[in-house]
Protein backbone atom coordinates (compact mmCIF):
# COMPACT_ATOMS: atom_id res chain seq x y z
CA UNK A 1 0.00 0.00 0.00
CA UNK A 2 1.30 3.43 -1.00
CA UNK A 3 0.11 6.76 0.36
CA UNK A 4 -1.88 8.97 -2.01
CA UNK A 5 -1.02 12.45 -0.70
CA UNK A 6 -3.45 14.25 -3.02
CA UNK A 7 -6.33 12.05 -1.86
CA UNK A 8 -5.38 12.68 1.77
CA UNK A 9 -5.29 16.45 1.24
CA UNK A 10 -8.69 16.44 -0.48
CA UNK A 11 -10.17 14.56 2.48
CA UNK A 12 -8.67 16.88 5.07
CA UNK A 13 -9.62 19.96 3.03
CA UNK A 14 -13.26 18.89 3.21
CA UNK A 15 -12.84 18.13 6.90
CA UNK A 16 -11.32 21.56 7.58
CA UNK A 17 -14.22 23.28 5.80
CA UNK A 18 -16.79 21.29 7.77
CA UNK A 19 -15.24 21.88 11.19
CA UNK A 20 -15.90 25.06 13.18
CA UNK A 21 -13.01 27.51 13.12
CA UNK A 22 -12.16 27.55 16.81
CA UNK A 23 -9.03 29.26 18.06
CA UNK A 24 -7.56 26.34 19.97
CA UNK A 25 -3.91 26.69 20.97
CA UNK A 26 -1.60 24.88 18.58
CA UNK A 27 1.12 22.94 20.37
CA UNK A 28 3.99 21.38 18.41
CA UNK A 29 6.05 18.79 20.33
CA UNK A 30 9.55 17.74 19.32
CA UNK A 31 12.88 16.78 20.90
CA UNK A 32 16.46 15.65 20.21
CA UNK A 33 16.14 12.12 21.57
CA UNK A 34 13.83 10.62 18.96
CA UNK A 35 10.08 10.37 18.56
CA UNK A 36 9.74 7.25 20.72
CA UNK A 37 11.59 8.57 23.76
CA UNK A 38 9.46 8.09 26.90
CA UNK A 39 10.02 11.68 28.10
CA UNK A 40 8.38 13.05 24.94
CA UNK A 41 5.62 10.46 24.64
CA UNK A 42 4.64 10.83 28.29
CA UNK A 43 4.39 14.62 27.87
CA UNK A 44 2.25 14.21 24.75
CA UNK A 45 -0.07 11.73 26.46
CA UNK A 46 -0.52 14.00 29.48
CA UNK A 47 -1.41 16.97 27.25
CA UNK A 48 -3.79 14.76 25.29
CA UNK A 49 -6.47 14.84 27.99
CA UNK A 50 -9.49 15.62 25.83
CA UNK A 51 -9.12 19.39 26.21
CA UNK A 52 -10.55 20.92 23.03
CA UNK A 53 -8.67 24.16 23.67
CA UNK A 54 -5.42 22.48 22.56
CA UNK A 55 -4.39 21.01 19.22
CA UNK A 56 -1.43 18.64 19.44
CA UNK A 57 1.13 17.72 16.80
CA UNK A 58 4.28 15.70 17.49
CA UNK A 59 7.07 15.53 14.93
CA UNK A 60 10.52 14.58 16.19
CA UNK A 61 13.68 12.95 14.79
CA UNK A 62 13.45 9.25 14.07
CA UNK A 63 16.51 8.58 16.21
CA UNK A 64 18.62 10.49 18.71
CA UNK A 65 20.41 13.35 17.01
CA UNK A 66 24.22 13.62 17.26
CA UNK A 67 25.64 16.13 19.73
CA UNK A 68 25.75 19.70 18.41
CA UNK A 69 23.68 18.57 15.44
CA UNK A 70 22.17 22.00 14.94
CA UNK A 71 25.14 23.23 12.95
CA UNK A 72 24.40 20.73 10.18
CA UNK A 73 21.36 20.94 7.91
CA UNK A 74 20.86 17.75 5.92
CA UNK A 75 19.08 17.71 2.57
CA UNK A 76 15.82 15.68 2.77
CA UNK A 77 15.91 12.23 1.22
CA UNK A 78 13.26 9.62 0.55
CA UNK A 79 12.70 7.37 3.56
CA UNK A 80 10.65 4.34 4.45
CA UNK A 81 7.62 4.48 6.70
CA UNK A 82 6.54 1.67 9.07
CA UNK A 83 3.44 -0.11 7.77
CA UNK A 84 2.29 -1.62 11.05
CA UNK A 85 3.72 0.91 13.52
CA UNK A 86 1.85 1.15 16.80
CA UNK A 87 2.29 2.96 20.10
CA UNK A 88 4.63 0.33 21.54
CA UNK A 89 7.86 2.29 21.98
CA UNK A 90 9.95 -0.89 22.04
CA UNK A 91 8.50 -2.95 19.17
CA UNK A 92 10.23 -2.82 15.78
CA UNK A 93 7.76 -2.72 12.87
CA UNK A 94 8.22 -5.64 10.45
CA UNK A 95 7.31 -3.90 7.17
CA UNK A 96 7.98 -0.57 5.46
CA UNK A 97 6.35 1.40 2.67
CA UNK A 98 7.53 4.47 0.79
CA UNK A 99 5.95 7.83 1.60
CA UNK A 100 6.34 9.99 -1.54
CA UNK A 101 5.96 13.45 0.04
CA UNK A 102 6.52 13.74 3.78
CA UNK A 103 10.13 12.81 4.50
CA UNK A 104 9.43 10.66 7.53
CA UNK A 105 7.04 8.25 9.20
CA UNK A 106 3.53 8.55 10.62
CA UNK A 107 2.07 6.56 13.50
CA UNK A 108 -0.80 4.48 12.14
CA UNK A 109 -2.82 4.57 15.36
CA UNK A 110 -2.47 8.36 15.76
CA UNK A 111 -1.62 10.54 12.71
CA UNK A 112 -0.77 13.44 15.02
CA UNK A 113 2.49 11.62 15.86
CA UNK A 114 5.25 11.45 13.25
CA UNK A 115 9.00 11.52 12.75
CA UNK A 116 11.43 13.12 10.30
CA UNK A 117 14.83 11.82 9.25
CA UNK A 118 16.83 15.05 9.26
CA UNK A 119 18.30 17.13 12.03
CA UNK A 120 16.43 20.43 12.36
CA UNK A 121 13.93 19.56 9.59
CA UNK A 122 11.45 17.89 11.94
CA UNK A 123 9.92 21.31 12.66
CA UNK A 124 10.04 22.40 9.03
CA UNK A 125 8.58 19.12 7.76
CA UNK A 126 5.99 18.91 10.50
CA UNK A 127 4.65 22.42 9.92
CA UNK A 128 4.69 22.04 6.14
CA UNK A 129 3.24 18.55 5.68
CA UNK A 130 1.61 17.49 8.95
CA UNK A 131 0.17 20.72 10.37
CA UNK A 132 -2.38 21.22 7.55
CA UNK A 133 -3.72 17.74 8.26
CA UNK A 134 -3.85 18.10 12.05
CA UNK A 135 -4.52 21.74 12.95
CA UNK A 136 -7.81 23.46 12.15
CA UNK A 137 -7.45 26.06 9.42
CA UNK A 138 -7.38 29.71 10.46
CA UNK A 139 -8.47 31.93 7.57
CA UNK A 140 -6.86 35.00 9.14
CA UNK A 141 -3.37 33.52 9.48
CA UNK A 142 -2.89 30.27 7.55
CA UNK A 143 -2.04 29.89 3.85
CA UNK A 144 -4.64 28.13 1.69
CA UNK A 145 -4.61 24.35 1.76
CA UNK A 146 -3.04 23.29 -1.54
CA UNK A 147 -1.28 20.23 -2.88
CA UNK A 148 1.48 18.77 -0.66
CA UNK A 149 4.34 19.88 -2.90
CA UNK A 150 3.27 23.56 -2.87
CA UNK A 151 1.82 23.79 0.65
CA UNK A 152 3.31 26.65 2.68
CA UNK A 153 4.31 25.89 6.31
CA UNK A 154 1.77 26.68 9.00
CA UNK A 155 2.56 28.23 12.37
CA UNK A 156 2.35 26.69 15.83
CA UNK A 157 1.50 28.90 18.80
CA UNK A 158 4.09 27.12 20.95
CA UNK A 159 6.85 24.67 20.10
CA UNK A 160 7.53 22.45 23.11
CA UNK A 161 11.09 21.15 22.75
CA UNK A 162 11.52 18.11 24.94
CA UNK A 163 11.78 17.11 27.71
CA UNK A 164 15.22 16.12 26.48
CA UNK A 165 17.43 13.58 28.18
CA UNK A 166 20.15 15.53 29.99
CA UNK A 167 20.17 19.07 31.37
CA UNK A 168 21.10 22.00 29.11
CA UNK A 169 22.81 24.48 31.41
CA UNK A 170 25.14 27.47 31.47
CA UNK A 171 27.03 29.12 28.63
CA UNK A 172 27.82 25.77 27.00
CA UNK A 173 24.14 24.90 27.02
CA UNK A 174 23.23 28.26 25.52
CA UNK A 175 25.73 28.18 22.68
CA UNK A 176 25.57 24.44 21.87
CA UNK A 177 22.68 22.60 23.52
CA UNK A 178 20.17 25.30 22.55
CA UNK A 179 21.57 25.98 19.08
CA UNK A 180 18.48 24.71 17.25
CA UNK A 181 16.16 26.46 19.69
CA UNK A 182 17.92 29.78 19.11
CA UNK A 183 17.78 29.37 15.32
CA UNK A 184 14.05 28.61 15.39
CA UNK A 185 13.44 31.51 17.77
CA UNK A 186 15.33 33.87 15.50
CA UNK A 187 12.97 32.83 12.68
CA UNK A 188 9.93 33.81 14.70
CA UNK A 189 8.91 30.60 16.47
CA UNK A 190 7.79 30.64 20.11
CA UNK A 191 9.65 27.89 21.98
CA UNK A 192 9.85 26.39 25.44
CA UNK A 193 12.77 23.99 25.84
CA UNK A 194 12.53 21.33 28.57
CA UNK A 195 15.43 19.19 29.79
CA UNK A 196 15.85 16.78 32.68
CA UNK A 197 18.41 14.57 34.34
CA UNK A 198 19.83 11.92 31.98
CA UNK A 199 18.60 8.36 32.20
CA UNK A 200 21.23 5.98 33.50
CA UNK A 201 19.76 2.80 32.01
CA UNK A 202 21.56 1.49 28.91
CA UNK A 203 18.22 1.37 27.08
CA UNK A 204 15.99 4.33 28.07
CA UNK A 205 13.01 2.78 26.26
CA UNK A 206 12.86 -0.03 28.81
CA UNK A 207 10.98 1.42 31.71
CA UNK A 208 12.63 0.69 35.01
CA UNK A 209 10.66 1.98 37.96
CA UNK A 210 13.06 4.90 38.46
CA UNK A 211 12.86 5.97 34.81
CA UNK A 212 9.08 5.60 34.81
CA UNK A 213 8.72 7.76 37.93
CA UNK A 214 11.05 10.43 36.54
CA UNK A 215 9.24 10.39 33.21
CA UNK A 216 5.88 10.96 34.88
CA UNK A 217 6.97 13.86 37.07
CA UNK A 218 8.80 15.58 34.19
CA UNK A 219 5.64 15.39 32.08
CA UNK A 220 3.60 16.90 34.92
CA UNK A 221 6.09 19.72 35.47
CA UNK A 222 6.28 20.53 31.75
CA UNK A 223 2.49 20.57 31.47
CA UNK A 224 2.20 22.81 34.54
CA UNK A 225 4.51 25.42 33.01
CA UNK A 226 2.94 25.14 29.56
CA UNK A 227 -0.54 25.57 30.97
CA UNK A 228 0.51 28.67 32.91
CA UNK A 229 1.98 30.23 29.75
CA UNK A 230 -1.21 29.52 27.80
CA UNK A 231 -3.45 30.89 30.55
CA UNK A 232 -1.45 34.12 30.70
CA UNK A 233 -2.98 35.54 27.54
CA UNK A 234 -3.06 35.03 23.78
CA UNK A 235 -0.27 34.30 21.28
CA UNK A 236 2.45 35.42 20.93
CA UNK A 237 3.23 34.52 24.54
CA UNK A 238 6.95 35.33 24.69
CA UNK A 239 8.81 38.54 23.88
CA UNK A 240 10.21 38.72 20.36
CA UNK A 241 13.42 36.75 19.72
CA UNK A 242 13.31 35.05 23.15
CA UNK A 243 12.67 31.53 24.40
CA UNK A 244 12.23 29.75 27.71
CA UNK A 245 14.80 27.14 28.74
CA UNK A 246 13.47 24.93 31.54
CA UNK A 247 15.68 22.46 33.41
CA UNK A 248 14.38 19.85 35.83
CA UNK A 249 16.51 18.37 38.63
CA UNK A 250 16.91 14.69 39.32
CA UNK A 251 13.98 14.23 41.72
CA UNK A 252 15.59 11.20 43.37
CA UNK A 253 19.17 12.37 43.98
CA UNK A 254 20.62 13.32 47.38
CA UNK A 255 17.75 11.59 49.13
CA UNK A 256 15.24 13.86 47.38
CA UNK A 257 11.71 12.60 47.02
CA UNK A 258 10.08 15.20 44.81
CA UNK A 259 7.22 13.24 43.30
CA UNK A 260 4.47 15.84 42.84
CA UNK A 261 4.35 19.26 41.20
CA UNK A 262 3.61 20.83 44.58
CA UNK A 263 7.00 19.60 45.87
CA UNK A 264 8.89 21.85 43.44
CA UNK A 265 9.75 25.55 43.45
CA UNK A 266 9.93 27.26 40.06
CA UNK A 267 12.75 29.82 39.93
CA UNK A 268 13.53 32.42 37.27
CA UNK A 269 17.23 31.92 36.48
CA UNK A 270 19.98 32.90 34.04
CA UNK A 271 22.39 31.15 31.66
CA UNK A 272 25.16 33.31 33.12
CA UNK A 273 26.76 33.84 36.53
CA UNK A 274 26.07 37.20 38.20
CA UNK A 275 23.49 38.26 35.64
CA UNK A 276 22.32 41.60 37.00
CA UNK A 277 18.56 42.10 36.74
CA UNK A 278 18.23 45.86 36.04
CA UNK A 279 14.54 45.59 36.91
CA UNK A 280 12.57 48.48 38.44
CA UNK A 281 11.84 46.25 41.44
CA UNK A 282 14.29 43.56 42.53
CA UNK A 283 12.98 40.06 41.86
CA UNK A 284 13.15 37.98 45.06
CA UNK A 285 15.04 40.91 46.65
CA UNK A 286 18.20 40.06 44.72
CA UNK A 287 20.31 42.10 42.37
CA UNK A 288 21.21 39.04 40.29
CA UNK A 289 19.16 36.23 38.81
CA UNK A 290 20.36 32.86 40.16
CA UNK A 291 22.70 30.85 37.96
CA UNK A 292 20.61 28.01 36.49
CA UNK A 293 23.25 25.32 37.09
CA UNK A 294 23.45 26.26 40.77
CA UNK A 295 19.67 26.05 41.10
CA UNK A 296 19.26 22.67 39.37
CA UNK A 297 22.17 21.11 41.28
CA UNK A 298 21.05 22.47 44.65
CA UNK A 299 19.81 20.55 47.68
CA UNK A 300 16.17 21.45 47.14
CA UNK A 301 13.53 20.56 44.58
CA UNK A 302 13.98 23.47 42.17
CA UNK A 303 13.00 23.92 38.53
CA UNK A 304 15.17 26.48 36.70
CA UNK A 305 13.35 28.67 34.15
CA UNK A 306 15.65 30.85 32.07
CA UNK A 307 14.52 33.46 29.57
CA UNK A 308 17.00 33.16 26.72
CA UNK A 309 17.78 35.58 23.93
CA UNK A 310 18.52 34.48 20.37
CA UNK A 311 20.50 37.60 19.47
CA UNK A 312 24.18 37.32 18.57
CA UNK A 313 26.50 37.84 21.59
CA UNK A 314 27.80 41.08 20.06
CA UNK A 315 24.30 42.53 20.42
CA UNK A 316 24.30 42.06 24.17
CA UNK A 317 25.43 44.84 26.49
CA UNK A 318 27.91 42.53 28.28
CA UNK A 319 29.06 40.57 25.23
CA UNK A 320 26.54 37.83 25.96
CA UNK A 321 22.91 37.81 24.80
CA UNK A 322 20.99 38.54 28.00
CA UNK A 323 17.30 39.44 27.65
CA UNK A 324 16.27 43.07 27.95
CA UNK A 325 14.79 44.13 31.32
CA UNK A 326 11.31 44.71 29.92
CA UNK A 327 11.30 41.18 28.45
CA UNK A 328 12.21 39.69 31.82
CA UNK A 329 9.55 41.76 33.53
CA UNK A 330 6.99 40.39 31.06
CA UNK A 331 7.99 36.82 31.96
CA UNK A 332 7.82 37.59 35.69
CA UNK A 333 4.31 38.95 35.20
CA UNK A 334 3.31 35.95 33.09
CA UNK A 335 4.71 33.22 35.36
CA UNK A 336 4.19 35.11 38.62
CA UNK A 337 1.56 32.77 40.11
CA UNK A 338 3.94 29.78 39.96
CA UNK A 339 7.32 31.48 40.59
CA UNK A 340 9.21 31.15 43.85
CA UNK A 341 12.61 32.22 45.18
CA UNK A 342 15.86 30.30 45.52
CA UNK A 343 16.88 29.87 49.16
CA UNK A 344 20.49 30.52 50.14
CA UNK A 345 20.51 27.54 52.50
CA UNK A 346 19.82 25.17 49.59
CA UNK A 347 22.96 26.19 47.70
CA UNK A 348 25.77 23.68 47.21
CA UNK A 349 29.37 24.44 46.39
CA UNK A 350 29.83 26.58 43.28
CA UNK A 351 29.18 24.35 40.25
CA UNK A 352 31.88 24.26 37.62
Amino acid sequence: MVYSPCRMFKFYLLLAIALPLTQAVRLFLTNEEGWKHPYLRSFFNLLDDGNTDRELLLCAPKNKLPEYHGSVIIKPVEVHVPDNENDDIIKTPPKDEVHPVFQGGILRSDPRISYAEDSYSEVQQGLKYRAPLVYKWRPDSDPPITSPDTQEPWKADLILYGPNNGNILGSNGHFHGLFTVRILTWHGHQIISFAGAPTTHTNPYRHSEAIKARTEIYAKLAKHITQRVIESGTPPYLPKKTYLSVNFPDPFSDNKRCTEVADFTFVLTSHWKKDISLLPNLHCNRLYFPYEKKVVQSKGCYVAITLGDSRHPSQGFTGRPSPRPWARQQIINMLGPILGCFKKEDEKDEPK
